[in-house]
Order: C-alpha cells, then sequence, then structure tokens
C-alpha cells in the first residue's frame, strides 16, 4: 500500500511539474529559440482593472502570449522565477513620455518585456531562463 502511494504521489509531481516545462517547449519553438516577439491587439484582451495599472496589464499580455502558444493559465507563475521570488516592474524609459512606457516581468517559465505602441497593440519579447 505505501508503494501505491508513494507512486501515485511521484506521478503526481511529474504531472505537475511537466506543465510549465511543455509550456517552455511550446514557447520556445521546441527549444529553438531562446526568444521570441509577438505583438498582440490589446483591444481584444478583456481586462478589468484600471489602464494605469500597467504591469497587471503586462501579466494579463503574458498570459496571452503563453495561451497563442498552447500553454495553459496554470503554466505561469508571476510569484517565482528559477532564483526565487520574481521582480517585475514597469517605468518609462524616458521619463515624461508616456509612449516610453515598458515593463519587465518574471515567471517561472521566462521573462518578459512587455511595450506598448501609440495604436492598440503590445509588443513582447519572451526570453527563456539560462
Amino acid at each position: 500500500m505505501k508503494s501505491v502511494l508513494a507512486s501515485l504521489c511521484l506521478l503526481f509531481s511529474l504531472t505537475v511539474s511537466a506543465s510549465p516545462m511543455e509550456c517552455t517547449r511550446l514557447i520556445t519553438n521546441d527549444y529553438e529559440l531562446s526568444s521570441r516577439p509577438f505583438t498582440l491587439n490589446v483591444d481584444n484582451i478583456d481586462t478589468n482593472f484600471p489602464e494605469t495599472d500597467r504591469l497587471a496589464h503586462a501579466h494579463k499580455i503574458a498570459r496571452e502570449v503563453i495561451k497563442s502558444v498552447g500553454c495553459e493559465q496554470k503554466d505561469i507563475n508571476f510569484a517565482k522565477s528559477p532564483t526565487g521570488t520574481s521582480k517585475s516592474k514597469c517605468s518609462m524609459i524616458s521619463p515624461g513620455r508616456t509612449a516610453s512606457m515598458s515593463c519587465y516581468v518574471e515567471s517561472n517559465i521566462g521573462f518578459f518585456f512587455v511595450m506598448w505602441d501609440m495604436n492598440q497593440n503590445a509588443n513582447v519579447i519572451y526570453n527563456i531562463w539560462e
């Protein structure tokens, strides 16, 4: 009985940890790419937080990126990175110029740079942890 229980626990832990690995494989095109650009129309992304909360928008956009390659929401964790607690931040590259707003977002599967153009697009660069 103990060996069956231990086997089930091991199997469960492998399936839980396999999902982010599969997502990393998908987003890197079978590990052929270490970074990958994406452009998303933000008008098509449903958000229910203030437009001024750019970090919340950046997290949502990163979720949409992984969804676009076939990953699930549970595959990404913005609270953890391979080095421990993740650090994410948005700021204006050129102070006072709202068009220069950019976000750096860490997650368990890699990190994202999110930038907005002056239309309705978000330009995202995904980078794998190496």
